[in-house]
């Protein structure tokens, strides 16, 4: 996604989405209305099962979910409004349109995407990747390349790999995810030009913290720091084989589900890193996944980013 788009949406929520808090009056369950203090919003899908939650009836609504239990279920609303709210509620909504795009505790206190975009382009704007950045409604995702690189060889080795190390900022206004900062992980130097993308050493910070944005900055400042990486990779690549052959990679990685397993395998088959005369070892594996992943998964139709978030992490754990 180009940047201006990014910084044009991130613009509009900054100036259009404001904040209400109090009590929730009313939950009208068919017209999907809340009302609060007064104050009258309407309700997406989201907000929708957030006003559920603040009223402790999640289960009940999944439990009355027909067209029939409707009288059922506003009946238990009407219910909990009355007798379960213990602090106020937080509706962040779109000024415009009166939308909630979330119904939060009122200890909710987000930064929001706007100010987190400006100032990680102040400090990484150069090296800003769109391929691998969005925005939308729920959540903001900034992929910034490489700030610096190092030329990595395992012990007793002559050849390594040159890595270079970048950051990723992930965000969302309406309470899907924390504020995260990752640190953004390139293969320079592969034997056939390609190159596999890793997001590791993610710092998340909860929207309840009063030091929200100072940490962030803080976090930051030090994420593409690599000293700590450079070790762990230059051990991960001079460890023994942790199987036989590489199929057998999905029971060290259990987790991956099976859909993405053939990838992977062709992945391993394009470079096989990793591969001595005891089978594939870690760093093998590893880089099988990242390079299915960044080459060959998120041009499929099913892709799925938070998936390929997921992808990654299954990895991440294979270095150490």
């Amino acid at each position: 996604m180009q940047l201006q788009d990014i910084e044009r949406i991130a613009k509009y929520q900054n100036d259009n989405w404001y904040v209400h808090d109090g009590y929730i009056t009313e939950l009208d369950i068919v017209n999907n209305v809340i009302v609060v203090n007064g104050e009258e919003f309407n309700l997406n899908n989201l907000s929708s099962e957030q006003a559920f939650r603040r009223l402790n009836i999640n289960g009940t609504r999944k439990d009355f979910s027909s067209e029939d239990d409707q009288p059922i279920l506003q009946q238990a609303v009407d219910w909990a409004i009355g007798t379960r709210q213990k602090t106020k509620s937080r509706i962040i909504y779109d000024v415009n349109t009166n939308e909630a795009k979330c119904v939060k505790s009122e200890r909710y206190n987000p930064v929001g995407n706007y100010q987190i975009l400006q100032h990680s382009l102040r400090k990484f704007e150069d090296n800003f990747t769109p391929k691998h950045s969005y925005i939308n409604d729920k959540r903001m995702y900034l992929s910034f390349g490489v700030v610096q690189s190092h030329y990595i060889v395992p012990k007793n080795a002559k050849v390594g790999d040159e890595i270079g190390f970048g950051a990723q900022v992930w965000n969302s206004d309406v309470g899907l995810s924390s504020l995260s900062v990752g640190q953004f992980m390139l293969r320079l130097a592969c034997t056939n030009g390609m190159i596999s993308r890793e997001t590791i050493n993610i710092e998340r910070l909860i929207h309840t913290r009063s030091d929200l944005f100072y940490k962030f900055k803080e976090k930051l400042d030090y994420i593409v720091e690599p000293r700590k990486m450079i070790d762990i990779i230059s051990r991960a690549m001079g460890r023994p084989a942790i199987v036989e052959k590489f199929e057998d990679f999905s029971k060290i990685v259990p987790q991956i589900p099976e859909r993405h397993h053939e990838g992977i395998i062709d992945a391993h088959k394009i470079e096989p890193i990793g591969v001595s005369a005891d089978g594939v070892n870690g760093w093998g594996i590893y880089n099988a996944i990242t390079r299915y992943n960044s080459h060959i998964y998120q041009d499929l139709p099913i892709y799925d980013p938070f998936e390929s978030q997921k992808l990654l992490s299954a990895a991440n754990h294979i270095l150490t």
